[in-house]
């Protein structure tokens, strides 16, 4: 991260030059027209004092401070706090002065900033050539005039950095990156600005209000996280095909960072939020009734009407979905629309559950949909069920789990074949109902972690910090990530010099119970919100213990045994995986794992304590030889694999 001594000395000096010019403020040119459409993301704020006194004295920048990666950042924060307070004259003249800061990729740095001050308007370039160049000598740094795409550019030396400024007739611009300022000067040379004509909708409908603007080029997320993450984060990357821009008004509240705006959806890939434009519901956010507290994050869809909506999306696939379902129905004989769509209701959730020791995604993998008619549901689903164990060879299976059931059947790419890319997490289904939703997941651990919170009372909706983004009614798409659970899965997706970094963030993840987006239908664009709200009560989360999970799913899930070929060791990643015989403290079987399969060595063992089985595992395939005894140590049988 940069250090705040690249944003505090262009501030300074170019407050230092309004300090010289006396400057007084007219009709000007906007700064959006010149800046370049690789944007990561903009802040622009019309009063850059009192935004920073506000942000400065606000309870998530102090708990932020405090981090190691922030010291050099929060000394020259306090710097820049005492700068203010002891020149009351430079503070006032900069309190009302316009300033934009826009992140852009840098050739150098992963990425690097642009800063531009509004001028008085058609100021002698001579003069603040003038200005500038004695208020950086009298600031003890050296400077020179250099010529780019024909304009003047004054380059400041300041200690092992270049600070490049550039004027456009009102507005000055300072950079640190020769690239970005390039950049901005084949701007100007553009008719049509770019950035305020791709983002247009945003840009112009916003009313402006609170600390400040935000705006952000969805587009370029990835690029941004590459600078920390290895690989794209798929979440983000669906965001990015369904979401162009949004611009946001901030508003920095008690423990709270909320910013309200608008969004513009990507109409070149998008039948998604096409079509949840034609149906938006508006109904209360539900799924949260029946949601876990170990919910890692989901994104909710509330539609008016789930058939029609489900309709129009196989219509803007180009009819391949209706033709994949058609040859499902044709082959198992039934209906789709009477067993499975027909039952649904205004309300969909896709998530994930906090897994707290493996990392495979999918595992923890949900879908829930709401039933309009949960006994029409359990009809339908039955019906299917019945259907596939009749006509193929897939097997059905069920877990019966206190008063519920949990089915599953041997479909690869059902979801895949009914819904398409959207909700193609879901591999092998696993289903039961959970109040009046039917939950799918790949795993059943994960269906009995849901249910023993629900039946708990260990849910999303209880949670008091949870109540500033359920209380939110009308919103057609809503996302929720409780940072604490997306911890994991990111030092595991993060770079290796950016690892250690994470591990030692980890309580500044747990301090945070609340990263939310909501978006709802607004003629062409979706009214937007996001919230980061601060842990005023750490340790509030009830959850049922995971151990007490695993000692249930072990009870009531009889066929979970090593030795079948579907087994896979969900809540394990690298060690020793045990099982004893029922009542006993006797090992029956002890091998070691790898990544949640069998790899290394393997042993079997009688009642008696006797060696039955010895053998290795590479990658979960048997290797070697492997030996075979009988209850007297007598070995019986020698294979080699």
């Amino acid at each position: 991260m940069k250090k705040l001594k690249w944003l505090l000395i262009p501030i300074v000096l170019v407050a230092a030059i309004l300090v010289y010019i006396n400057i007084n403020k007219t009709d000007s040119l906007n700064p959006f027209n010149l800046i370049p459409n690789d944007a990561l993301y903009i802040v622009d704020t019309e009063e850059p004092i009192d935004a920073w006194e506000d942000f400065s004295e606000h309870e998530i920048w102090k708990l932020l401070k405090t981090h190691e990666s922030f010291k050099d950042l929060a000394i020259e924060a306090d710097y820049l706090d005492s700068l203010l307070q002891d020149n009351q004259a430079l503070s006032k003249l900069f309190r009302n002065n316009r300033l934009v800061i826009s992140a852009h990729p840098d050739s150098k740095e992963c990425y690097d900033f642009a800063f531009i001050v509004e001028l008085q308007n058609q100021l002698n370039p001579d003069l603040v050539r003038t200005t500038l160049t004695a208020v950086i000598d009298q600031s003890g740094y050296s400077s020179e005039v250099v010529s780019i795409n024909s304009h003047d550019v004054i380059r400041a030396l300041i200690d092992e950095d270049v600070l490049h400024f550039v004027q456009f007739q009102n507005q000055l611009v300072c950079s640190y990156s020769k690239d970005i300022i390039t950049s901005y000067i084949n701007q100007s040379m553009v008719e049509a600005p770019v950035f305020i004509t791709s983002n247009y909708l945003a840009f112009n409908e916003l009313k402006t209000s609170g600390n400040g603007q935000v705006y952000i080029q969805y587009n370029m997320l990835n690029r941004l996280l590459s600078c920390y993450l290895t690989g794209e984060v798929s979440e983000l990357q669906l965001l990015a095909d369904v979401l162009q821009n949004s611009a946001f008004n901030v508003h920095l509240e008690d423990n709270e960072w909320l910013l309200e705006g608008l969004s513009t959806p990507n109409w070149k890939d998008n039948s998604l939020f096409q079509t949840v434009l034609e149906f938006p519901g508006k109904d209360k956010i539900e799924v949260s009734d029946i949601l876990s507290n170990r919910t890692a994050w989901y994104t909710r869809i509330g539609v008016s009407d789930m058939g029609k909506f489900l309709n129009r999306l196989q219509e803007k696939s180009n009819n391949s979905l209706r033709t994949n379902q058609k040859r499902l129905e044709l082959l198992l004989g039934i209906s789709l629309e009477r067993d499975f769509f027909g039952w649904m209701g205004p309300e969909l959730a896709v998530g994930q559950l906090n897994n707290p020791v493996s990392y495979d995604k999918s595992a923890g993998a949900f879908v829930a949909f709401k039933a309009a008619n949960p006994e029409k549901a359990k009809e339908g689903l039955k019906r299917l069920t019945d259907q596939i164990r009749k006509r193929t060879p897939i097997r059905n299976k069920t877990i019966d789990y206190r008063s519920s059931v949990i089915y599953y059947t041997e479909i690869p790419h059902l979801f895949n074949a009914l819904f398409g890319k959207y909700l193609d997490r879901i591999d092998k289904p696993h289903f039961c109902f959970i109040g009046s939703y039917v939950v799918f997941s790949n795993s059943p651990l994960t269906l009995i972690s849901m249910i023993e919170d629900y039946e708990n009372g260990h849910t999303l909706s209880n949670q008091d910090w949870f109540s500033s983004f359920y209380q939110k009614e009308g919103h057609a798409i809503s996302t929720f990530v409780s940072p604490q659970y997306l911890y994991k899965p990111l030092v595991k997706m993060a770079k290796s010099d950016a690892r250690e970094s994470l591990k030692a963030s980890e309580a500044y993840f747990k301090s945070f119970s609340l990263l939310g987006l909501t978006l709802h239908p607004s003629d062409s664009t979706f009214k937007t919100a996001l919230f980061l709200r601060l842990e005023t009560d750490p340790g509030s989360v009830s959850l049922t213990p995971m151990n007490e999970i695993e000692a249930m799913y072990n009870q009531y899930a009889r066929e979970r045994d090593v030795r079948n070929q579907s087994f896979r060791l969900e809540w394990i990643e690298d060690g020793v995986y045990t099982k004893r015989y029922p009542g006993s403290e006797q090992i029956e079987i002890e091998a070691d794992t790898k990544d949640g399969i069998m790899h290394g060595k393997y042993y079997e063992y009688h009642r008696n304590g006797e060696i039955r089985i010895k053998g290795k595992y590479k990658n979960g395939r048997k290797t070697g030889t492997w030996k075979y005894y009988n209850d007297s140590g007598k070995q019986t049988k020698k294979t080699r694999f």
